[in-house]
């Protein structure tokens, strides 16, 4: 089943600048709770990133393209070994370039664009953690725990992710 969805992508909204916190956290937990309803399902996105999450007109963020990530990850692979271009790649786990992927891998690529949405760039990782200082201090931890490189460390649970991002509207709404 589809549902049509008015609005723009994330990438367009975004572009190239930050967003309010509460606004970027409140995607960001709409996001985590799609992607851990699939996860239920067994399902993994594989290609989350700001083109695949439509902002509605009503401001929901919809996550698209579940079921095609087994097909965009072996199409961006060839393309990659090509030379040209991947714009999926940018949001992989480090597992992912080695060809593992699974809900954590969904975690980490959501992780970076909410460190995306909160400071309008994408972050250097270059095989290192990314500066957080450029995060607001409040949400830091959550953001860390999701991009940390060894998935055996990350923030294993959409689940918990969505629950952590609500905490931390309810915090900046008191």
């Amino acid at each position: 089943m589809y549902e049509f969805v008015q609005g723009q992508t994330l990438e367009a909204l975004l572009g190239g600048r930050p967003i309010n916190p509460r606004r970027a956290l409140e995607f960001g937990a709409q996001i985590a709770d799609a992607l851990a309803d699939a996860h239920a399902l067994g399902l993994v996105h594989r290609s989350l990133r700001p083109d695949t999450v439509m902002i509605s007109t009503k401001g929901n963020a919809k996550v698209l393209d579940f079921g095609l990530g087994h097909y965009a990850t072996a199409v961006a692979a060839r393309t990659a070994k090509s030379g040209a271009a991947v714009p999926s790649v940018r949001y992989w786990a480090p597992e992912q370039r080695t060809g593992s992927a699974d809900s954590c891998s969904d975690i980490y690529a959501l992780g970076l664009m909410l460190f995306e949405m909160l400071t309008g760039k994408f972050p250097q990782t270059d095989g290192r953690a990314p500066d957080l200082s450029l995060v607001p201090t409040a949400i830091q931890p959550v953001v860390g725990r999701m991009l940390v490189e060894d998935p055996a460390r990350r923030v294993d649970s959409a689940a918990t992710v969505a629950a952590e991002l609500r905490q931390l509207i309810a915090t900046l709404d008191a």
